[in-house]
């Protein structure tokens, strides 16, 4: 006689990840449009990425701000903790278009790199998208 037998385990669902949300707050919209027109965009994110810890953020903008620009991480798990204004709030608009401009390059480099199949560390992935805007600058 055939037997059967059924576990149960529990499975740990996939992060879902919000593209904007969380201390940046859609103040990047030119990033952010960049990110939603492929969804191979944002994946290009994750493999330039692969080993940086994205959970810690409310949002992929969050991460990519704060990790393109660490002298904001404080700031935003502060303000996970409401004890900081949102990024809004803290810069200026001049300084905002400025950092648009440089993620923009940022994911724009991640996604040359993702499309040609080429890992780097983030520090060279940084280094090198900072370094293609101020070549064009």
């Amino acid at each position: 006689m055939l037997s059967l037998s059924l576990s149960c385990a529990p499975v740990q669902a996939p992060t879902i990840r919000l593209l904007c949300g969380g201390m940046t707050q859609t103040i990047f919209p030119l990033v952010e449009s960049y990110l939603r027109e492929e969804s191979d965009r944002e994946k290009a994110l994750e493999f330039v990425a692969a080993k940086k810890n994205m959970d810690r953020y409310e949002s992929v903008m969050d991460f990519l701000f704060c990790e393109v620009f660490p002298s904001f991480r404080n700031r935003c798990f502060a303000y996970y903790e409401d004890r900081e204004k949102p990024l809004r709030e803290i810069i200026t608009e001049g300084q905002r278009q400025e950092f648009e401009k440089l993620l923009l390059c940022a994911v724009k480099h991640a996604y040359k790199l993702f499309c040609e199949e080429r890992q780097v560390s983030w520090v060279r992935f940084r280094s090198e998208a900072l370094g293609l805007l101020n070549r064009v600058a």
